[in-house]
């Protein structure tokens, strides 16, 4: 777990960054013109009918684990679980589960969750720091 300081260093701005990359991939990679809709790889994953949607929660747990280490609030952890949870629980329906995933974008919403998690820490951080006197 990471120590006490909530300084956004460089390695966790980078860190974000590539979650950010990693998610988008996974949510928005692909465009589909003729309906003007984003779509990504977990969203091609997901059309194999329950294996897909088992596969896709890999790199979605892969992003809650990289948080963790960020040193995200147990309660953004256990947002982004259900978050999880719910784009598994309703992919699993046929072609329901497919417009819901498209729609959801879970990952690219805990992605968002760790960076006001780890925003908000910094400024609680800073606001506590004292001030220093010249």
């Amino acid at each position: 777990m990471k120590p006490n300081n909530f300084d956004f260093s460089l390695e966790d701005t980078a860190e974000i960054e590539r979650l950010e990359r990693l998610a988008y991939q996974l949510d928005s990679l692909f465009l589909i013109p003729v309906v003007n809709l984003r779509v990504g790889v977990e969203n091609i994953l997901s059309l194999i009918p329950v294996v897909g949607d088992v596969l896709s929660i890999i790199p979605s747990l892969l992003i809650v684990h990289r948080a963790s280490a960020l040193g995200t609030r147990p309660l953004t952890k256990l947002h982004m679980m259900f978050n999880i949870a719910l784009d598994l629980g309703i992919g699993l329906i046929p072609l329901v589960g497919d417009l819901f995933d498209i729609a959801w974008n879970a990952n690219l919403r805990n992605v968002a969750l760790v960076r006001r998690d780890m925003t908000r820490r910094y400024e609680q951080a800073a606001d506590l720091a004292p001030v220093a006197q010249n």
